[in-house]
């Protein structure tokens, strides 16, 4: 995978064009492209799930009615 497309690939998932070229230069001759940018879509997968199971489990769990739902009618 070239640098040019790994931009491409991680601005098409959310990513700002300059973030995408920080990620993009951290590709050495060690470390290629394509290992780099699975690495990344990876860790943002897990930080997805994290903050959807944050959001989930937070809050009045309850059922109960917020307010003075009708009152006002009696």
């Amino acid at each position: 995978m070239t640098r040019k497309r790994m931009i491409k690939l991680l601005m098409s998932v959310g990513c700002d064009r300059n973030n995408a070229a920080r990620a993009a230069a951290l590709a050495d001759g060690s470390l290629s492209h394509a290992v780099l940018y699975y690495d990344l879509c990876e860790e943002f997968a897990r930080v997805l799930c994290e903050l959807r199971r944050q959001s989930i489990i937070e809050g009045d769990m309850t059922g109960a009615v917020a307010g003075m739902v009708g009152s006002v009618y009696d």
